[in-house]
């Protein structure tokens, strides 16, 4: 599925950061226009893209509130944040063992 970035969201957190969200706009499978913001904020590391760029949407059928766009962060943020925050853990657990008196 296609959709286009109609507009760019800034949103400023109360710490003075901010945060960047492409809203899209798409065609569901049954001709309704929906419009979403991704749950996850352009990151810093990756292009934005601009007004009137055109990018692939997944989304369900069943639950078309939760759209996505087709890109590694879009898809696999939460996975690789936790992914490495457990590959940290496993480290630091490994160490104590490796310390352990036995």
């Amino acid at each position: 599925m296609r959709g286009e970035v109609v507009a760019i969201e800034q949103v400023v957190g109360s710490r003075g950061d901010g945060a960047t969200y492409p809203i899209v706009k798409y065609i569901g499978e049954r001709g309704e226009q929906r419009t979403f913001r991704p749950r996850v904020a352009a990151l810093a590391l990756v292009s934005v893209p601009s007004v009137g760029e055109t990018v692939d949407v997944l989304y369900d059928e069943t639950n078309p509130d939760d759209a996505r766009i087709v890109s590694f962060w879009g898809l696999y943020y939460l996975p690789t944040v936790f992914g490495g925050i457990a590959a940290l853990l496993f480290g630091w657990a490994v160490r104590v063992l490796m310390r352990a008196p036995g």
